[in-house]
């Protein structure tokens, strides 16, 4: 995905899901804050998972599943307050879980099929209006 992207900053959804991307997801993804859709699902996107995602704080719903994402979940998507639904499975994540007790309104979590560790945080009890996980 090239940095240039950020440019689009009234852009509401992107869809570049099932494309055979490659490369990282550049940290100028966190520029577009008016984004409230991202899903680059079912490519082969490698590397981590920028912390500015974490600014995109209108994000509804969040799609990386079935890519090649490594390292750890960054806690400043802890961050993305607006978060209906997370799918994060299918890749290489690896470390805890962060704490996402900001993400009051999230329903589904998906992080099935990485490599995640330890107890799945108490704090997730405070997620009252998850309904799948």
């Amino acid at each position: 995905l090239p940095p240039e992207m950020a440019a689009f900053v009234d852009l509401r959804v992107l869809d570049l899901g099932q494309n055979g991307l490659t490369g990282s997801i550049p940290e100028e993804m966190g520029e577009l804050t008016r984004l409230v859709t991202l899903y680059l699902g079912d490519n082969d996107l490698s590397g981590d998972i920028p912390t500015t995602l974490g600014k995109l704080s209108s994000v509804t719903h969040l799609y990386l599943d079935r890519n090649l994402l490594e390292g750890s979940i960054p806690p400043e998507i802890g961050n993305m307050a607006s978060m209906h639904m997370m799918g994060l499975y299918e890749n290489y994540l690896t470390g805890t879980l962060p704490d996402l007790t900001k993400m009051v309104d999230l329903r589904a979590l998906y992080l099935d099929d990485n490599d995640l560790t330890g107890p799945i945080p108490s704090t997730i009890g405070n997620l009252v209006s998850l309904e799948d996980l």
